[in-house]
């Protein structure tokens, strides 16, 4: 993933008070978290502020993805939302994007019942944090970066290889669906280079 814009990353510092403390959060398994990340509660807390900015459009995005029949991409999202739900303690999202990934990996349409179940549950997540984090302006965060999944990234670059050697002629559109990832990266890059 991208770190989040400077102007985004001032905006998701000051939506938290200097307490430590986490309020109730519906969905989420705070406890089992915080276990896992050692006690830590500010890298919890940037880690969920860092779900709301990638995936607060998520649920239209993926929605869009399956309804075009674009199961590559349905399964970008659905990866990177189950990665985060599990290090969030969102068990609900987590085994709902686990469903998916199988069916969206052999290109397959899911089930009506696993897209509704993993969008109500991503709609659940969302709303829950878009409650407690009123004053983060996406527009101006990091949702406004496009996110770079480097293990999904990984893979295109090795299914990519594959048809190369192959000689096949879907290697286009593997390639053409990389632009969006490589984009990131350079945008990145000159970020850094820019400090």
């Amino acid at each position: 993933w991208l770190a989040p814009a400077r102007r985004g990353r001032k905006l998701v510092e000051s939506a938290w008070s200097d307490d430590s403390s986490l309020p109730e959060l519906p969905g989420l398994d705070v406890d089992g978290s915080l276990a896992f990340l050692g006690g830590d509660a500010r890298l919890y807390k940037k880690y969920l502020l860092q779900f709301r900015c990638d995936h607060a459009n998520s649920e239209k995005e993926f929605a869009d993805a399956v309804a075009r029949d674009n199961t590559r991409q349905a399964l970008r999202i659905a990866a990177s939302v189950r990665q985060y739900a599990e290090g969030l303690g969102a068990k609900e999202l987590s085994k709902a994007a686990r469903c998916l990934e199988p069916t969206l990996a052999r290109d397959q349409h899911p089930s009506e019942a696993e897209v509704q179940g993993f969008l109500v549950e991503l709609a659940a997540i969302n709303g829950t944090l878009q409650r407690l984090l009123p004053k983060v302006s996406l527009a101006e965060g990091a949702a406004s970066q496009p996110s770079f999944d480097k293990a999904a990234f990984l893979a295109e670059l090795s299914k990519l290889n594959g048809l190369l050697r192959d000689d096949d002629a879907a290697a286009c559109q593997v390639f053409a669906s990389l632009e969006p990832q490589v984009k990131s990266m350079s945008a990145s890059a000159a970020a850094k280079t820019a400090k």
